[in-house]
């Protein structure tokens, strides 16, 4: 089968379950970045995302399982690996190949494979069309998990979440817990981080990883920056075996994708030392360098540390917010807040977490809780968690349900 058919193949597979023909098929709309790309280098992209989408449908809690796991994202790095020769001649980065793969899951998720069952013969057509030496031609990938229970509440019925908020705030976790959870089986991704965390963290609920990753899988898949970024944190914290690199790093390049400043010093550090992908200087000096311009700190000192170089703007602007810190000593704050303000348009997450503090608070400033919540939640959007409490606050207060 010739790549270019092969595309077509895969996109009919996922199309509906067997009954989809290629002459029914949709191609995916063209990602911009894949102008130029060879149709091999588009299909091992293809098959990759396929790879790796049904490896995470798996469960992780058998030994069994976490194996067959393993075997797929193994295979999905050695596609990508394959593929590095053409499309590096093609001009693109590793950056770019990421990007056209969290493209192409899109594209999955957007109704061209309506469940994890339907990702079975989609698999097996990318084990075929590039069969790893050490597997059988034509190998399948284990059944697919059961699939969740239809949800008990009606969607009209679902509880409020700024009251799972309220909850949140007074420390009540089963109040809260009790409106993420059906909120979550709704498709609520912040319901099912919230949920995530509580399992992870034990609050309200026994500590349960398990249950608290599988809850951080679900709002990943959904697009929650967040949970894509703790995802790619908890699966390399405990990874003794090497089992989740490649999965890791795959959700790190998911929320740096979305300017999530820790995600993309993340990935830049995964690239530079080689780890869940081939070391790549290029790719580490651009998603380093990426977090530097939007004032993530650790970036900034991880340039220079690996000598790739402080960019002189990033270098300048740095020099700026600490100005802008050592007026924020003074009673009068207004000086410091002007710079901060400047700093923060250009979308240094640093001085938009500063300055939205100043505002919500009113220390050495006019209060002003429209401005904070512009500011803190610009900040939030980068991946600052700091400003997440006050945010809920100011929402709580506008529905009156807990005055400032």
């Amino acid at each position: 089968m010739k790549a270019g058919t092969a595309i077509m193949a895969l996109c009919a597979l996922g199309l509906m379950s067997g009954a989809a023909t290629a002459e029914s098929a949709v191609v995916p709309p063209p990602h911009p970045l894949a102008e130029g790309l060879s149709q091999d280098a588009l299909a091992r992209l293809y098959c990759a995302q396929a790879l790796f989408e049904r490896a995470i449908s798996l469960p992780d809690d058998v030994p069994d399982t976490r194996r067959e796991r393993g075997d797929l994202l193994a295979r999905q790095a050695q596609l990508l690996a394959e593929g590095q020769e053409g499309l590096r001649t093609d001009g693109a980065t590793i950056g770019v190949r990421y990007a056209l793969s969290a493209h192409y899951r899109e594209v999955l998720r957007a109704g061209l494979v309506p469940d994890h069952e339907s990702l079975t013969p989609l698999v097996a057509a990318c084990l075929a069309q590039f069969p790893d030496p050490g597997l059988p031609a034509g190998a399948t990938p284990p059944p697919a998990p059961v699939q969740t229970p239809a949800p008990s509440f009606t969607e009209a019925a679902l509880p409020d979440p700024l009251t799972g908020y309220l909850a949140w705030v007074d420390r009540d976790w089963p109040s809260a817990n009790a409106v993420w959870a059906p909120r979550a089986q709704w498709g609520d991704h912040e319901a099912s981080f919230q949920l995530a965390e509580a399992f992870l963290e034990g609050l309200g609920v026994p500590p349960d990883r398990a249950t608290g990753l599988d809850h951080l899988r679900d709002a990943a898949r959904r697009g929650h920056k967040e949970a894509q970024y703790r995802l790619a944190e908890e699966l390399a914290a405990d990874d003794p075996e090497g089992l989740y690199r490649e999965e890791a790093v795959a959700w790190l390049a998911e929320a740096a994708a979305s300017s999530h400043a820790p995600a993309r010093y993340r990935l830049g550090l995964a690239a530079h030392n080689g780890v869940g992908m081939p070391a790549d200087p290029e790719a580490a000096r651009h998603w380093l360098g990426l977090a530097a311009e939007q004032g993530y700190r650790f970036a900034e000192e991880a340039l220079d540390l690996l000598d790739y170089g402080v960019p002189v703007t990033v270098a300048a602007r740095r020099a700026r917010f600490e100005e802008a810190r050592a007026l924020m000593a003074r009673p009068d704050r207004g000086p410091a807040a002007r710079i901060l303000q400047t700093l923060a348009e250009t979308g240094h997450v640093e001085a938009q977490y500063e300055l939205g503090g100043l505002n919500f608070t009113g220390n050495g400033v006019p209060r002003d809780l429209e401005a904070a919540e512009r500011w803190l939640g610009a900040a939030l959007k980068q991946g600052d968690l700091r400003g997440r409490y006050p945010l809920v606050l100011i929402a709580l207060d506008r529905a009156g349900l807990k005055p400032l």
